[in-house]
């Protein structure tokens, strides 16, 4: 990036581009170029340091236009953690079904009791020195 081409007029900071504005943009143009695979935190990423960029260049034009996609890309991101937050309520809700179902409760037992339990029904094998040997 030759910042030295452009006037100061032209940016919203003041004095010469500070490489913090353009370390950014360094990495976004890598990343396009070479169709590098990121992630969604880090396509969030990209596209602030794209709307702090447009920011300082006073680009009205593009401004509006990455926000908004900043916008659709943080909505996903939300849906894509409630999605895994419920997967999680799920698959801990059916593990304590199968403890329940498995593991009856005894009046005055705690999960440890039931968990210790589960494991006892579990088959064993005989793993001691000879066996290793």
């Amino acid at each position: 990036m030759h910042s030295e081409w452009l006037p100061c007029e032209a940016f919203a900071v003041e004095g010469p581009l500070s490489q913090d504005l353009l370390a950014p943009v360094q990495l976004l143009r890598h990343t396009a170029v070479h169709r590098l695979r990121t992630s969604l935190g880090g396509v969030r990423k990209l596209i602030r340091d794209a709307v702090t960029f447009a920011e300082a260049l006073r680009d009205s034009m593009w401004i509006p236009q990455l926000r908004d996609l900043l916008r659709q890309v943080e909505a996903e991101i939300k849906d894509k953690e409630n999605r895994e937050y419920a997967l999680d309520g799920g698959i801990t809700a059916i593990l304590q079904n199968q403890l329940d179902g498995i593991v009856p409760r005894w009046n005055g037992c705690n999960l440890d009791d039931e968990i210790a339990a589960l494991f006892e029904m579990l088959p064993t094998r005989d793993l001691t020195a000879k066996s290793l040997e």
